[in-house]
């Protein structure tokens, strides 16, 4: 039977609860051609004895999965979700490994206790998490939806020389990058102490 890439969430929720166990692993390697060993790092639904054991997963290349784990690799993460096979004892995925996004951990959470998948609100960002600042420049708010790139005024900064890339000394770290913030030049830190000190040495 085949399936859109993309997994209608109705579909995904009723493998779910049809699965016998749903864990997050994480792949240690290649078990033959249609199998993986992962590592369970936390049971959401099942037996909680499976925690840090590595387990042989089978049924890995299943045409019905719209994303089979065939591509997964050692140190890749994933939600598995399986069912035990009761003559053979093999654990089979029932579904295509899923991403641990943090909408997706939620989604199979909610599966799993058997209740509905309520979205998380958005995140607000303050003005400066959303602004990037280069050459040294600092990050102040100037309304609660804005920000502008200030280089540094280094009040009470103190003295504690360093050396400069750029073979130039200065009294400490913050003037260099309120240099770098006037000049738009990366200049970064050589080593502490002076340039002339360390030079001879």
């Amino acid at each position: 039977m085949y399936y859109p890439s993309v997994e209608r969430e109705e579909f995904r929720e009723g493998r779910v609860r049809r699965s016998d166990q749903v864990f997050v692993g994480k792949v240690v390697q290649s078990s033959g051609p249609d199998a993986l060993e992962v590592r369970v790092r936390r049971v959401m639904k099942g037996d909680p004895g499976l925690s840090g054991r590595v387990i042989t997963v089978t049924d890995i290349n299943n045409p019905g999965f719209c994303d089979p784990g065939r591509d997964l690799r050692p140190d890749d993460t994933r939600m598995f979700m399986i069912n035990v096979d009761n003559f053979s004892g093999q654990l089979a995925l029932t579904s295509s490994p899923i991403p641990m996004t943090l909408e997706m951990v939620d989604k199979v959470y909610a599966a799993t206790q058997g209740f509905d998948y309520v979205p998380r609100p958005p995140i607000r960002l303050l003005p400066c998490e959303k602004k990037s600042c280069r050459f040294g420049a600092e990050c102040v708010e100037t309304g609660p939806e804005s920000a502008d790139c200030i280089c540094p005024t280094c009040q009470n900064a103190g003295y504690e020389p360093i050396c400069a890339i750029n073979g130039k000394s200065y009294n400490n770290d913050c003037e260099m990058r309120r240099e770098s913030c006037h000049t738009k030049r990366r200049i970064l830190k050589k080593h502490s102490g002076s340039c002339e000190y360390n030079a001879g040495r």
